[in-house]
């Protein structure tokens, strides 16, 4: 849903910043709102996700969600840009333990944590 090849998807660029995170932008989208100007849970919840897969795909692992717990913090407006990033909490292969945020300024909207099980099968 997030990656380049998608058409119909986000089109997300991730890339890894010098702290370790895997990180991307998105610009502001009405599209994507549940509430007015609110960016709809669900959403949130694949930005999350994808941020975690990217980050496993920086570290040449291709993995699937086996568990994700969200907290969602504050509303995430659509009329501004979010900041997704992830990282790596605790690589045990074939599982790996990840946390990821989106954020808007200074402030972190949702957080994410998940538990990934490697499947490189899925690489091809």
């Amino acid at each position: 849903m997030c990656g380049a090849q998608n058409d119909r998807g986000l089109n997300l660029v991730f890339h890894r910043s010098n702290d370790g995170w895997v990180e991307a932008t998105m610009g502001g989208d009405e599209s994507l709102q549940g509430y007015p100007r609110m960016m709809h849970g669900g959403i949130i919840s694949l930005l999350l996700d994808a941020a975690m897969t990217h980050c496993l795909f920086d570290h040449g692992a291709a993995g699937v969600t086996a568990r994700m717990e969200i907290k969602f913090r504050h509303p995430v407006t659509v009329e501004e840009p979010v900041q997704i990033r992830a990282r790596i909490v605790r690589a045990s292969p074939p599982t790996y333990q990840l946390r990821a945020e989106i954020s808007q300024g200074e402030r972190i909207k949702a957080t994410a944590t998940g538990l990934f099980v490697d499947r490189p099968e899925l690489v091809s």
